[in-house]
């Protein structure tokens, strides 16, 4: 580790011996993570990683968690104002299961605590004001050690401070500083320290004292890293001005390892870091770059950054290099992060072209074709590269002379004749040397012109077939493929029976000695013999479904045809008695190059940069994705090859895809997954503990979108993990999200969620859920349980009362109508007591009064004209009280002179005859449009003038008639000693209830206005709508 103060003086040397480090950059991949991936700064200083997988990064800006794929931030409690997060850090180390510690350049120590989620200052007490903490240790008895500016710090079993050890109690008359870097421990439990000022001191835990063992060779030096072996015998010292030392533990012997080296390397002598890696492998960190040293070869590779190269080391200051033992190197450097895989990668590329230096190599190839002495022939657009198995150089050749010319494919004879087919200058031929050595001159010879060829093959019997896209089959008898220009007979479908097209893609013989045709127009079973083609369908429901498109064809040793087509994986499993069946079908599965490897499982590329593998014993499948772990790669239409080694090459535009089989067997490690985030709204959620250990969560109807992250902890090959979530009560299925680490729920509905998700690794075996986070989103207070049953019961309540209303108002309405259809047949009893007494006595006595008149007239013997008159008049009075009788049953006038002149009749009558006098006005046409209400008006008014009459004492009244659009307005005033109006229309008397339901009938309202000794008016306005 560097101070900063160390920094430009490392620089300026590094400057200086950068001219002579001419090694070539190493083709070894390193990934890179700068602040541009989410890194607080690109000066990365030291990580640790913590209990539960994750990774701690501290660089010069702050502490990052790195979970494989995001790097996530943390803070100081906002509350803590006093405290400051620390923007560079010298160390940092794994306390226990729950705390992080994190060593400021400072001095002071944070710690992150995943009980509480917050990082705080650890260990404050007043007698430690003046130490400086720089790093921690854990020994072999589990004892935590504090190194400082003034010696060591040991820690109690409740990691409190228990007792300090100070260098200048054992070495007093040492002037120089006491500050140590770092602690490791050799075998008789010794600790070893690196300081800035002594060397390397050594400290007897027994004895509580410091010592300068290797004084005075290694005093006075600058020892930045220790790295220590497995048996901790050996100690390997990374220095500042004298590089690595190497030191026996129990002798004290020391070896300069750095001078060793050949130039430049031994030049390389400041050294800020140091690592062992499986006893085998020593990694130096150093100003020009990371060396790699094979301590049993005692050979070295350097790797330093090239700005040409995205898989380089991302910058040549190092300050450490670590490994948690799971296979991944770490690189702290000035410019980033750094990973490297200790495991060889799985997939690789293979360069194909002459190599100049900073110029990335890989281009398109079509097939990788390995001759009998291991020379790998590349067929690619431009022509042919062969690399030669003596010394790997690459040779290319020019079919045509100043022409690029595609070759497809390449197959040999059994004469060392290579057949060549090209896309569009047909089939070629070159006889290869019995010495061929790569490089030496060949002789390209064109057999058929102009033809887009996609395979040849070579029968048993050494015939030549070629297929081509368009131009049919091409067969050459063995006995002629050698002439300088042979016989070719060309199969084609308008002129070959059975042949069922021209663009044929593949060609494959069985081992009972089928040819299987791969056509544009479907599969087709090819005998030799008889001369036969006979085309098979996987779906006879549709020829033109995908799975009855062929692109490749393979045969197994069992005698199994396999058939990829343009929708899936089909099989043969009889080609006797062919029938051929679906094995994989899917919508989109465009099958790139079929091959089978020794163990009889059959690959295949396909779009989206998948690799398939098919397990025919098992019935099984998997896939991988190449996005993560070859930036993505594009099949073609080219040709698959299972080399001399067993690896399997495919091609494609970005070079040849090769790999092992068995070196991808399925892995069975799940890595451990955790929630690594949450937020509300999108603000990070406060809750007292980290995001991992969350396990419920409430919030509020307005604060409702939630969105979560989660990582399975895999830093090898985070990109080959993939997840599936569940939200319990939001849809209980399961959702696929592929490499998505995120997943956001808007505008939840208030309720109670269940959230847990899960990972599988690219065979597909799923992981145990996470612990499930419970969200409760609450309802807005008017949709709370208990106000919904308040408001239930409230409206219950209101109902009751409503219905009680209703209820007594019905009683009050049924009492109120009974009585007044009392009053109804009491008024209809008294009208005819009283129309029978007017019968009675009115016209009956004047009719009894006529019939004796008559008769004493008719036996008298002188008829006096006196009694004649008497008579007649008694007639006449008799019909006037039969017409007022008539009248007031029913007022016939209305139907004769219309309401307003039955009106003003009534008025006048009634004003002769009760003293009253009635003046009537009435406003041009309001009139009614509904005829049939006339007499419900003229027996409301005739009600009001009688009760006038009756009771009101008036010298004069007014009747007047008054009308709007939609409206008739009636309005009767008197002179009258007027009553209390509100009695009057609470009254239950007959004149009163005729009136209110008689303008109830018309959908009137009634209005009066009255007081004592102020006469009355009263009111009423009709709806007039016709």
């Amino acid at each position: 580790m560097l101070r900063p103060s160390c920094v430009p003086m490392l620089l300026i040397a590094a400057a200086v011996l950068s001219s002579a480090a001419a090694a070539a950059p190493g083709d070894i991949p390193f990934e890179q993570y700068t602040r541009r991936n989410g890194l607080a700064s690109n000066i990365v200083t030291a990580a640790v990683k913590d209990a539960r997988g994750f990774l701690w990064v501290a660089t010069a800006g702050g502490i990052r968690r790195f979970d494989g794929t995001n790097f996530q931030q943390f803070h100081y409690d906002s509350s803590r104002t006093a405290l400051r997060l620390g923007t560079n850090y010298l160390s940092c180390f794994a306390l226990d299961s729950h705390r992080i510690l994190f060593f400021e350049y400072s001095g002071r120590i944070d710690q992150y605590d995943y009980r509480t989620g917050r990082i705080d200052e650890f260990m404050r007490t007043d007698e430690l004001d003046s130490v400086a903490a720089v790093s921690a240790f854990r020994d072999s008895r589990d004892r935590i050690w504090i190194a400082t500016n003034r010696g060591l710090l040991l820690l109690g079993d409740d990691f409190r401070l228990r007792k300090e050890y100070r260098v200048s109690a054992s070495l007093p008359d040492e002037p120089r500083g006491n500050r140590i870097n770092l602690i490791r421990e050799d075998r008789d439990g010794r600790l070893w320290l690196a300081t800035f000022g002594k060397g390397i001191l050594l400290f007897d835990p027994v004895t509580g004292r410091f010592s300068l063992p290797l004084k005075p060779s290694l005093y006075n030096i600058q020892v930045h890293d220790l790295a220590v072996s497995s048996d901790r015998r050996t100690i390997w010292a990374a220095t500042g001005g004298k590089g690595i030392l190497r030191i026996d533990a129990a002798t004290l012997r020391t070896v300069n390892i750095t001078a060793t080296l050949p130039a430049p390397l031994s030049a390389m002598t400041l050294t800020p870091a140091v690592h062992l890696l499986n006893d085998s492998v020593l990694w130096i960190g150093t100003l020009n770059g990371a060396v790699e040293y094979s301590i049993a070869e005692q050979k070295a590779v350097l790797h330093s950054y090239d700005p040409e190269r995205s898989t380089s080391l991302s910058n040549n200051t190092v300050h450490f290099i670590r490994d948690f033992g799971d296979g991944i190197l770490w690189f702290g450097t000035q410019k980033g992060l750094n990973k490297r895989s200790v495991i060889p990668p799985r997939f690789r590329g293979e360069y194909h072209a002459s190599r100049t230096d900073r110029q990335p190599l890989r281009s398109a190839v079509n097939h990788l074709w390995q001759d009998p002495i291991g020379n790998r022939w590349f067929a690619t657009p431009r022509g042919i590269s062969v690399r030669s198995a003596a010394d790997g150089r690459i040779h290319p050749y020019r079919l045509r002379p100043g022409k690029d010319v595609t070759v497809i494919h390449l197959t040999m004879d059994e004469d060392r004749t290579v057949w060549i087919s090209t896309w569009g200058e047909g089939l070629m031929r070159v006889r290869l040397p019995q010495r061929f050595v790569a490089g030496a001159p060949l002789r390209f010879e064109r057999i058929i012109p102009q033809q887009y060829m996609k395979k040849t093959v070579v029968d048993p019997s050494g015939d030549i077939l070629s297929v081509s896209w368009g131009g049919g089959l091409f067969l050459i008898p063995h006995d002629r493929k050698h002439e300088l220009v042979p016989s070719v007979q060309q199969l084609r479908s308008e002129k070959t029976p059975g042949l069922a097209s021209n663009f044929i893609a593949d060609l494959v013989r069985d081992r009972t000695g089928q040819y299987w045709l791969a056509t544009g127009n479907g599969l087709q079973q090819w005998n030799r013999t008889t001369g036969t083609f006979t085309t098979m369908l996987a779906d006879s429901s549709d020829s033109e479904l995908p799975i009855n498109r062929p692109t490749y064809v393979t045969a197994d040793a069992q005698g199994n045809v396999w058939i990829g087509t343009q929708g899936g994986l089909v099989s043969i499993d009889d080609p006797l008695n062919a029938s051929p069946r679906p094995r994989l079908r899917r919508e989109g599965l465009f099958v790139y190059q079929l091959l089978m490897d020794a163990r009889g499982t059959l690959w295949f590329g396909a779009p989206h940069s998948l690799l398939y593998a098919f397990d025919p014993a098992a019935d099984r499948w998997r896939s991988y994705d190449l996005t993560g772990e070859m930036n993505g790669y594009e099949f073609n239409f080219g040709h698959s090859t299972v080399l001399s080694d067993g690896t399997l090459s495919f091609s494609g535009s970005d070079g040849p895809l090769q790999f092992a089989p068995d070196a991808l067997q399925p892995s069975r490690e799940i890595p451990p997954l955790y929630r690594t985030s949450v937020r509300i709204d999108g603000v990070p959620l406060d809750g007292g503990k980290d995001h991992a250990l969350i396990d419920r969560w409430e919030t509020t109807y307005d604060r409702n979108t939630i969105s979560l992250t989660y990582a399975a902890l895999n830093y090898e090959r985070p990109a080959g993990i993939v997840y599936e979530y569940r939200l319990e009560g939001g849809g209980d299925r399961w959702i696929a999200a592929g490499n998505r680490t995120e997943v956001t729920f808007s505008n939840l509905a208030p309720g109670t969620y269940r959230f847990t998700v899960r990972a599988a690794n690219d065979n597909r075996t799923w992981s145990a859920e996470t612990g499930p986070l419970t969200i409760v989103v609450s309802p807005p207070w008017w949709e709370r349980p208990d106000v919904r049953l308040l408001g239930l019961l409230m409206a219950i309540l209101l109902a009751v009362l409503v219905v009680r209303r209703k209820f007594s108002q019905f009683r009050r309405d049924r009492l109120r109508q009974q009585e007044f259809s009392r009053q109804l047949i009491d008024a209809q009893e008294g009208e005819r007591k009283r129309i029978a007494s007017e019968l009675h006595d009115g016209i009956g006595q004047n009719l009894l009064i006529i019939s004796n008149t008559l008769q004493l007239y008719l036996g008298a013997k002188r008829k006096k004209k006196e009694e004649i008159e008497r008579v007649t008049e008694l007639t006449k009075e008799t019909v006037r009280e039969v017409r007022s009788i008539s009248s007031n049953l029913h007022p016939h006038q209305l139907e004769r002179l219309g309401l307003h002149r039955a009106i003003r009749s009534m008025a006048e009558n009634a004003g002769k005859t009760g003293g009253t006098h009635f003046t009537v006005t009435i406003q041009e046409g309001a009139e009614l449009r509904r005829s049939q209400d006339d007499i419900h008006i003229f027996r409301i008014l005739q009600e009001i003038v009688n009760n006038i009459i009756k009771h009101a004492d008036a010298s004069s009244a007014e009747i007047a008639f008054t009308a709007t659009n939609s409206h008739i307005h009636i309005t009767v005033r008197d002179d009258g000693k007027g009553f209390a109006a509100a009695d009057a229309v609470a009254s239950d008397g007959l004149g009163m209830t005729s009136l209110k339901e008689r303008t109830r009938l018309l959908n009137g309202t009634l209005d009066v206005v009255s007081s004592p000794g102020a006469g009355t008016r009263i009111s009423i306005t009709i709806p007039n709508h016709g």
